[in-house]
């Protein structure tokens, strides 16, 4: 599942949702989760919210209500009668007390009694995988689908199979005892030679017919579907959890995939749409149809009419022909101009200076090549180079700022990933 870190609590889209009445939904787990998947979304959540790593208050409150689910679905019998009873059943006083012992357990209490008995240790996690996806100005217009492909290390059935070391009971590391003098010992810790540390041990055999080559993780290409929403920004930051590389006795990385817009006539400024479309002087002065590129894959038609553009350097605005916003809202399209002069002697340029005082003719031209389908614009006016110079600089500030806020979450999450 993947999710946006520029959206939610602490800055991604949840796939839980600690508000809830249904304690499944607050785990983001299926009513008919095995034990080992509630397990596992409860030691994700609480890497996010418990006390011990995130102080803000809402954090610790949302974290309670998530306990109260944890403690009932993790026991099958309290499991069994929310299964029946339901919302009746937790406010007859069935679920042993909402937040009961983890209420003052600390973060390394919880991953340390989960899942291989106590004292194990919290898993290492494998380094997030970043990958770019280009997608199409038109992609980002109608939303859709983006499929991607990407390599990434898998552990093989061997590894797969790996069962907590028996030396140090899970924990990775071992207690000795050393004698420093008389009647004085010292006791102390170093990493399990059983296990080399990773807490895990492989009872089964190699593979036959794997690439691993002894390894227990084997290399592969998956494949990924990409959610781009209607006029998400061109420099979107989507998450998907324990899609990077496996490795033996550790949990998967993050998959990090970034945006990029391929190259197009078509240009993006904040939720307008920005073109160079070169015209002569002629038609400039005589007016004439412009058929642009559109990203709904429909032909833009302009009409300049004779005399409305003052400038070599004038840029058109059609109002509401940009990226879609909220509801029925859009962004505008400008066409800046570059208008080019025709070459001419002495004799020709003063028959011009001439005509410029008669009338233009009454047909005019329509440049561009029109496709099938034609959608007018029919609110333009003209813009100043300054009025499209502050559009620029507007969106390129509101791009600083998404940059500084995904930089300070990317510190923030690399902070709690120290402390595994």
């Amino acid at each position: 599942m993947l999710h946006s870190i520029k959206r939610g609590l602490g800055g991604a889209r949840r796939w839980y949702n600690a508000g809830s009445d249904d304690f499944y939904a607050r785990l983001g787990v299926q009513k008919g989760a095995s034990q080992q998947e509630i397990k596992k979304a409860y030691k994700k959540i609480a890497m996010e919210l418990h006390p011990d790593r995130n102080p803000d208050k809402a954090a610790a409150d949302q974290f309670a209500k998530i306990n109260e689910a944890y403690e009932t679905v993790s026991d099958s019998e309290k499991r069994q009668m929310y299964d029946t009873y339901g919302k009746d059943y937790a406010q007859a006083g069935g679920m042993g007390g909402g937040m009961g012992g983890m209420g003052g357990m600390g973060f390394e209490d919880i991953f340390g009694g989960m899942g291989g008995g106590a004292g194990r240790k919290a898993q290492k996690k494998t380094a997030d995988t970043r990958i770019k996806v280009p997608v199409t100005l038109e992609k980002i217009y109608t939303g859709g689908v983006e499929k991607v492909r990407y390599a990434r290390n898998i552990q093989c059935p061997a590894g797969q199979a790996a069962k907590p070391c028996k030396v140090c009971n899970g924990s990775g590391t071992t207690i000795r005892t050393v004698q420093v003098g008389p009647g004085m010992i010292q006791q102390m810790q170093a990493s399990c030679q059983a296990c080399n540390g990773v807490g895990n041990v492989v009872t089964g055999q190699r593979c036959a017919d794997c690439s691993c080559n002894g390894t227990y993780v084997k290399r592969t290409v998956e494949t990924i579907e990409v959610p781009i929403e209607k006029s998400m920004d061109a420099d979107e930051v989507m998450v998907a959890p324990d899609k990077a590389d496996e490795a033996f006795g550790a949990i998967p990385g993050d998959l990090i995939i970034e945006l990029e817009v391929k190259s197009s006539r078509m240009k993006r400024i904040g939720n307008d749409i920005l073109v160079t479309q070169v015209i002569s002087l002629q038609d400039v002065i005589g007016g004439c149809t412009l058929n642009l590129p559109h990203p709904s894959g429909q032909t833009l038609q302009a009409v300049i009419e004779p005399g409305s553009v003052t400038s070599p350097t004038a840029t058109l605005n059609l109002k509401g022909q940009g990226m879609p916003l909220s509801g029925q809202t859009f962004g505008d399209y400008l066409v800046e101009l570059h208008v080019t002069f025709p070459k001419m002697n002495e004799e020709e340029a003063k028959k011009v200076s001439e005509a410029l005082g008669r009338p233009p003719k009454a047909d005019k031209p329509t440049l561009g090549v029109e496709t099938e389908s034609v959608r007018p614009a029919k609110r333009l006016e003209t813009l100043t180079p300054s009025d499209v110079e502050a559009r620029k600089e507007k969106s390129q500030r509101q791009k600083e700022r998404r940059k500084q806020r995904r930089e300070q979450q990317h510190q923030q999450q690399g902070a709690q990933c120290q402390h595994q």
